[in-house]
């Protein structure tokens, strides 16, 4: 989890589906209120998998 300068609140997560055969890392933004912030990456959430 990080605080960015305006308040923002990003946090990465990371998990595994189907044994090994899925590893993935992910991050999401909200703003100060707790509420998701819809325009990070374009969908809401930043995902990538790592193979």
């Amino acid at each position: 989890m990080a605080l960015q300068a305006d308040g923002k609140i990003v946090v990465a997560g990371g998990g595994f589906k189907g044994g090994l055969s899925f590893n993935g890392f992910g991050l999401v933004r909200y703003y100060t209120d707790g509420a998701l912030d819809t325009s990070f990456s374009g969908d809401d959430l930043h995902c990538k998998v790592m193979c």
